[in-house]
């Protein structure tokens, strides 16, 4: 039996979870950094689906972060200089349906630290 994607689920976008590894911290700071718990952060590592609410809110607050964060100004990168915001909030929530099974961020940060070893 297949069943479609709850509509209130999306993806955080795989491409962006090794500029906000980075931001999160550890097991203790996670919610005070980001606004989410450990592990909501592990489903985000795993490319597994997340409320959309939650979704939300995590953008919201990386985004605060990512003003300051030369990995997301070069990454998107407004006219002006600086970020450009619209274009970050765009590309950070991906529908359900949006993202083809691949290895999870965590299984290809695992292989970029075996690699570097």
């Amino acid at each position: 039996m297949t069943t479609a994607p709850r509509q209130n689920m999306c993806v955080i976008n795989p491409a962006l979870v090794p500029l906000i590894a980075p931001l999160v911290g550890s097991q203790s700071e996670i919610m005070l950094r980001v606004g989410i718990s450990w592990n909501s952060w592990n489903k985000i590592l795993d490319g597994r689906t997340i409320r959309i609410s939650m979704a939300e809110r995590f953008r919201d607050r990386i985004g605060k972060i990512a003003r300051e964060t030369d990995s997301f100004i070069n990454a998107f990168t407004a006219p002006e200089g600086g970020l450009d915001v619209a274009a970050f909030e765009a590309a950070f929530i991906l529908p359900v349906d949006a993202v083809e099974p691949a290895p999870s961020a965590r299984e290809q940060m695992r292989a970029a630290e075996y690699e570097m070893a």
